[in-house]
């Protein structure tokens, strides 16, 4: 299969059928991604929002600080990005921490 025209004459988009089994309840999914969406515009995962696109995800960190994630979706892309050493030691001020009134602080650690 694939597209055998040689450019685009204002044909209508080609229909894509999706036959796959439904996983999950549609209102789940949607209270899913409200939340993790709110990671990015109020959480933890702030820095985000600077891509300029709609983006849900969620970040998270190992005990003692010594490794820190992002899992992140957009309608059209997924991404996920860890940060930690080899040899595990505390990432120390290459990392912001939230603290528990809202505000962020450089870990000089």
């Amino acid at each position: 299969m694939g597209c055998d025209a040689d450019k685009w004459n204002g044909q209508p988009e080609p229909t894509l059928l999706d036959h796959r089994e439904q996983v999950i309840d549609p209102m789940t999914a949607y209270q899913i991604t409200s939340m993790m969406e709110g990671v990015v515009q109020r959480g933890t995962a702030t820095v985000v929002r600077e891509v300029g696109k709609p983006i849900a995800g969620k970040t998270g960190t190992t005990n003692e600080e010594k490794d820190v994630w992002f899992i992140g979706f957009s309608p059209d892309i997924v991404c996920g990005v860890y940060l930690g050493f080899d040899k595990p030691r505390h990432i120390g001020r290459l990392v912001e921490v939230p603290r528990a009134d809202g505000h962020r602080q450089i870990d000089k650690r």
